[in-house]
């Protein structure tokens, strides 16, 4: 995307469109990480930990009995 640039004013209003363009990807990449941790990753930790938590209450109950 070259573009003729004559004027200091166009040249600084490009720079910022694409130093804007690199933020909101940015933002946007860092957005969808919060979602994927909060809806994927934390439920699957805590599916986990009731896994765990069943087998050694299991383990403790065939001790017991």
């Amino acid at each position: 995307m070259k573009q003729e640039i004559n004027g200091k004013a166009e040249k600084v209003k490009v720079g910022l469109k694409q130093k804007g363009e690199v933020v909101l990807g940015w933002l946007l990449t860092v957005t969808y990480l919060i979602l994927l941790i909060y809806f994927v990753f934390k439920p699957l930790t805590e599916f986990m930990w009731m896994v765990e938590y069943n087998i050694k209450i299991g383990i403790l109950n065939y001790f017991i009995k």
